[in-house]
C-alpha cells in the first residue's frame, strides 16, 4: 500500500490548523481542524469539501495533497438608518 504526503498551508495570522503535515497510507481520511480567533472564518482549498464553512474538514489521501486554509475576517456591511433591506439603502 502506498503512502502520500499532506501539506497544509495557512493564510492569515488569526488561527491555526492541525495537522499541518504528515505522511499517510493510501485512502486514509485525514481530519483537519482549524482553531480561529473570534470574528474570523476559515475557507478551505484542496479538501474533500471546499465549500464547507466548518472548522473541521477532511482530505482523502489518494495522492500527495496540498490544502490551503484561508483565515479571514468576513466583510460586514452596515446599512445606515432604518432601512429594512440593503437594496432600499442603495436606491
Amino acid at each position: 500500500m502506498g503512502q502520500y504526503h499532506l501539506t497544509v498551508n495557512v493564510v492569515g495570522t488569526h488561527g491555526a490548523v492541525s495537522p499541518l503535515s504528515g505522511t499517510f497510507n493510501k485512502y486514509t481520511v485525514v481530519v483537519l481542524t482549524a482553531t480561529i480567533d473570534p470574528g474570523y472564518r476559515v475557507r478551505w482549498e484542496g479538501t474533500d469539501d471546499d465549500s464547507s464553512p466548518s472548522l473541521t474538514n477532511t482530505v482523502t489521501m489518494h495522492s500527495d495533497r496540498v490544502v490551503t486554509a484561508i483565515i479571514e475576517q468576513p466583510k460586514v456591511i452596515k446599512v445606515p438608518g432604518d432601512y429594512v433591506r440593503i437594496q432600499d439603502a442603495i436606491d
